[in-house]
């Protein structure tokens, strides 16, 4: 047999953990909210990149668009798809270097490296509202595995 587990081990956080993350943003004094079309049981390591994606992408907002409300919206088909959008900073400049050009950091980098290594994608840029938008897009091989069985 394997080894015994780790008694006191802490599980990564996952998919189900993202109610939570917003709701510590909120304390925070983000002003977000989820939209959840449709859920999915997903991988754990499915759920623990798109927690950590959600959780940078938050973080991106209190740093670069302070008070800009954030909108976190999940829905499933074939695969688990994630858009954070926030809307253009109430002050002018919030998000830029000092001459003016928007800023990539490593935290996107990082974000779209977790993201690929399950077989995901990562987009980040301007948003229709003017602010930025960043979308997760993962397998959700729970959902395909159940339609595989159906038809079987």
């Amino acid at each position: 047999p394997g080894p015994a587990p780790v008694s006191g081990a802490v599980a990564p956080p996952g998919l189900e953990d993202v109610a939570g993350l917003l709701a510590r943003a909120r304390r925070a004094g983000l002003p977000v909210s989820l939209s959840l079309l449709q859920t999915a049981d997903v991988a754990p390591e499915v759920g623990e990149a798109v927690y950590r994606g959600v959780q940078e992408a938050l973080t991106n907002v209190m740093r670069h668009a302070a008070g800009a409300p954030a909108t976190v919206t999940m829905t499933v088909g074939d695969r688990l798809d994630v858009v954070v959008d926030n809307e253009a900073p109430a002050r002018t400049g919030a998000g830029a270097g000092a001459d003016g050009a928007r800023r990539t950091g490593a935290g996107l980098a990082s974000m779209a490296e977790r993201v690929a290594g399950v077989g995901g994608s990562l987009e980040a840029g301007p948003g229709p509202a003017g602010g930025w938008r960043v979308r997760i897009a993962v397998p959700a091989p729970a959902a395909g595995a159940a339609a595989e069985r159906g038809a079987a």
